[in-house]
């Protein structure tokens, strides 16, 4: 390849690089800004889950001490959904 269609490419991809190195920067914020979102409507998916059906539990048996229990049972069961198997140690 000749030195000056060499450094033509060179000079082009260095200003393709330039442009795209921030849409990149930008692209990557954005994927992290879903997965976070992504993760606060499975935390209220499972807590919208926990809740319902804790609640009949809830009705039957009033006592302050299950009422407890009930309790952080659905704080157990709003932390299950983030996270895999694998990171909690499961497997």
């Amino acid at each position: 390849m000749p030195k000056e269609e060499y450094e033509g490419l060179k000079e082009k991809y260095d200003g393709l690089k330039s442009e795209l190195d921030p849409i990149f920067l930008e692209v990557r914020s954005l994927q992290k800004e879903v997965q976070a979102k992504g993760k606060k409507v499975d935390r209220k998916m499972f807590e919208n889950l926990a809740a319902a059906q804790i609640a009949p539990l809830r009705e039957k048996y009033p006592q302050k001490i299950l009422q407890s229990y009930f309790e952080a049972m659905a704080e157990a069961l709003k932390d299950f959904g983030e996270g895999s198997g694998k990171e909690r140690g499961w497997h």
